[in-house]
């Protein structure tokens, strides 16, 4: 996962899934300040968006994603699994 500053046409930084994980969706905060990005084995991880810095690792032992959204006020991430599954994480 790359940041750029769009205005500058440069990267800001880049922040890894862990070694042999896939990112399978990304969901951007309302405030636009965070970013999630979710693997293909259950984690969540979430970067500061301005430099790629590690603010919260979430993990699960449910595999598999269908969404991953951040609450209307950014304080909570929603991870829906294929199997219908929902689980919730404060990140405030």
């Amino acid at each position: 996962l790359q940041f750029w500053d769009v205005a500058k046409g440069e990267p800001i930084a880049t922040a890894f899934a862990e070694t042999g994980q896939y990112a399978i969706t990304v969901a951007v905060s309302p405030a636009g300040d965070r970013t999630a990005l979710a693997t293909d084995y259950g984690a969540v991880n979430v970067y500061e968006t301005a430099t790629g810095k590690l603010l919260h690792e979430l993990r699960s032992e449910k595999r598999g994603f269908g969404r991953l959204h951040f609450s209307p006020d950014g304080k909570t991430i929603a991870r829906a699994t294929i199997d219908g599954t929902v689980l919730r994480w404060d990140v405030a």
